[in-house]
Parts: C-alpha cells; structure tokens; sequence
C-alpha cells in the first residue's frame, strides 16, 4: 500500500489563516445552535457521472466507465462535533463509500503490469474512505446563524481494482490531505434552516472537493432532521496512478444536540 500526500495551494492557506485571524473583528458573540456535542447520521443515494483512472499514471491505459443510467449505490456518513468553548470546535468525520462497475473494454487496458485484453469483461470495484477531523470556528452574523471556518486532516483510503477471469490487480492508496473547511448555518424564527458546508482544496497535482446544501428542520430541542444535496469531486493526476471520479448525493439523516 502506498503513502501519499496531496497539498492545497498557498493561496487558500493564506485566505483561510486570515479569516480565522479576523474572527474578532466579525463578531465575538456565540452563534446561536452552537451544541456543545453534536452526532449527525446521514444516509444517501449516491450516483457516479465520473470514473477516469489509468495505472501507472504516465504508462497505464487511459480508461473512461459511463454508468449513466446506472442506479444509485448506497453511501453515509457519522459526523461528531464538540464544542471547544463558544467559537471554536472540533469535527470527526467517516464516510465511506464503495462502487462496483462491470464493463467491457473495447480495446486492451494494461493496469499495473498486466494487460487486459479486448472484449473480455472487467468487474471494477472503487473504494474511497474518508476519515476526517476539523477545527473550526463559529462567527455569529444574526442571533440564529453563523458562519464557521476551518482546517481539515483527511486520510484517505482509495483502491482500484480489477478482476478478469483469474486476474486481479490492485491498487490501493492510503494518503493524507489538509483540506479548507467552510460552513454557514442560516436560520429564521421558524422551525427550519439552511446548512452549507465544504471541505475542499487544489493542488496541481489534484484537487478534493465535498460540498453539501442541506434543509435542517427541527423536531424541539436538540433533535433535527435533515434533506439535501451533496457532491464529491476530485482525483490526482501523478506518475503512480491517473484517478478522478464524481458523485452526486441525495442525503437524508437526523442530528442529535446536547
């Protein structure tokens, strides 16, 4: 299994190191629904409209699955939040996420150190865990709502693999990636809120992205259920391995405050 590292852009370091500086100026009060625990379980129907990969990167075959038409694979998350305070907070986060696809190429895909002929069908299977924590901070902009930014440590645990007939091929990857992280909570006096929330970064070697736009309702106290839209986008284009992929979610889940 290999080790890899993908770095975000001075840019969005220094974008970010100076809004986490400026959180005095914005505002010092506590933002409303800052729970000082928070657990979310969110469930979803996730649909692929991207799967590139080719390895080695720089030798292996460019390949290109559709699954237009496909149905939509199961996927969810747990995410753990505990306030640190009235501003600052930390986050954990575990999503996994696993597709199997067969196909049939039209013309021979070496993969590794093999070479899989033509017109013989492949079952292809793309694993991608995301493990995560954050640190945050709120910044109250009404009595209801907020805004929060951050910096993330994801780990990433990625494999591609390829079965024929009586050859397999793997190629796993367990990596570390910072990412930026940025939320909004917007509420009214009613029982209803929008949440946005996104880890992302970019790299010229690649770039992640997950972003979600969520509708929060609340069932009284700390309870809320949620339904909304999420995408998760990204890959890395290096020597060892050519990957990108894209998921389109519709999540539904509940939140538990304290």
């Amino acid at each position: 299994m290999q080790i890899s590292r993908v770095s975000p852009s001075p840019t969005w370091l220094w974008i970010t190191a100076a809004c986490l500086a400026l959180g005095p100026v914005v505002h010092s009060l506590p933002a409303a629904a800052a729970d000082r625990f928070r657990a979310e379980f969110e469930g979803a129907a996730a649909w692929q409209t991207r799967n590139d990969f080719a390895v080695p990167g720089d030798l292996g075959t460019r390949v290109r699955i559709d699954r237009t038409g496909s149905p939509a694979v199961a996927a969810g998350r747990v995410t753990i939040v505990a306030g640190l305070g009235d501003r600052w907070a930390l986050r954990a986060l575990a999503a996994p996420l696993r597709v199997t696809t067969a196909f049939t190429p039209s013309a021979p895909v070496r993969f590794q150190d093999v070479t899989f002929p033509a017109g013989v069908p492949i079952d292809h299977e793309y694993v991608f865990n995301s493990y995560r924590a954050t640190i945050f901070r709120r910044f109250a902009i009404r009595s209801r709502s907020e805004l929060r930014l951050g910096l993330t440590a994801k780990i990433r645990d990625a494999k591609l693999e390829l079965v024929s007939g009586a050859i397999t091929r793997v190629e796993a990857d367990l990596g570390f990636v910072p990412l930026i992280y940025a939320g909004a909570r917007l509420a009214s006096l009613s029982s209803f809120a929008l949440d946005l929330d996104i880890d992302a970064a970019g790299a010229p070697q690649g770039y992640a992205v997950d972003g979600s736009v969520r509708l929060m309702k609340s069932l009284g106290g700390s309870v809320e259920l949620f339904a909304g839209y999420r995408i998760l986008d990204g890959g890395a284009d290096v020597d060892r391995v050519y990957s990108f992929a894209r998921f389109h979610y519709a999540t539904a889940g509940i939140a538990f405050g304290m």
